[in-house]
């Protein structure tokens, strides 16, 4: 991972709102879901302003919380081996 870019600071902010979600519903992880609720939060960011432009931010948002806050929903807690695939 030596090769990739540094974090732009707005990616830096994007990825400390992640944490912050994922912690506030009681997630120990960080997933893929936090880090785009993360980015629809960031209206100015080019991912948030996508998925606003094109309508269905509001829709996407509100499905992501309800999976997240759902009975039984859990994030993952240890990493995953090559064999588990």
């Amino acid at each position: 991972m030596e090769d990739l870019p540094p974090m732009t600071p707005r990616m830096r902010r994007s990825l400390q709102r992640a944490l912050s979600i994922a912690q506030e519903n009681g997630q120990d992880v960080v997933g893929t879901e936090h880090v785009m609720l993360a980015f629809l939060g960031d209206r100015a960011g080019i991912a948030g302003m996508t998925l606003d432009s094109v309508g269905i931010a509001i829709a996407l948002r509100a499905e992501i919380m309800r999976i997240i806050t759902s009975e039984g929903y859990k994030t993952p807690s240890e990493k995953l081996s090559s064999s588990d695939e």
